[in-house]
């Protein structure tokens, strides 16, 4: 199980991974697998019986609504604050992924998961191509905390399905990116 207040990327994408891969979903249906991604994070990250952290997402059965982004983990055992801050889109268009990635960007969490699915499309839709333009993203924000960690999930049909996590090394603007660091074990 995953220590509420300090998520580790590696752990982190293992353990999503091996719970999403047991829903067994159609690759087709994106509601489907928004669905198990956000129950699979509440399973692994929310405190039971108590309000110490809670999974943040839009759930009418659960009369739980979504707070900035698809999902957030507020954690209340030394104050207030995000632990960890998710968004994952779906589509084929790399300009969705980007929007969402932005607002990943300007949230204060240790831990930012982005989730997307390449290779439907590969031409326009590369793992390549898209990291090409995240990395554009991050290189271009101005506001980076020190020791934040990006983490990349790409949910793409297997055997195509690669996870990744970098670590931001000063505040502020960075000149260039750390090397990834790939996750093994993701299925």
């Amino acid at each position: 199980m995953l220590e509420k207040g300090n998520i580790e990327p590696t752990e982190l994408v293992q353990q999503l991974a091996a719970r999403i891969q047991t829903a067994n979903l159609d690759w087709e249906n994106s509601k489907a697998w928004t669905k198990a991604l956000k129950e699979s994070l509440r399973d692994l990250l929310e405190t039971k019986g108590t309000n110490i952290t809670e999974v943040l997402y839009s759930d009418g059965d659960r009369g739980k609504h979504e707070f900035l982004l698809d999902l957030v983990v507020w954690d209340r055992s030394s104050g207030e604050g995000v632990i960890l801050a998710v968004e994952s889109e779906w589509s084929q268009s790399i300009n969705d992924v980007l929007d969402d990635f932005w607002k990943l960007l300007v949230v204060k969490a240790p831990i930012k998961l982005m989730i997307f699915a390449c290779n439907k499309k590969p031409r326009t839709f590369s793992q390549d191509a898209i990291w090409n333009k995240l990395s554009d993203c991050l290189l271009r924000y101005r506001d980076h905390v020190k020791n934040e960690h990006y983490v990349f999930m790409d949910y793409a049909p297997p055997p195509g399905r690669k996870a990744w996590w970098i670590n931001i090394p000063a505040n502020g603007k960075i000149d260039a990116l750390p090397e990834r660091n790939w996750v093994v074990e993701f299925e």
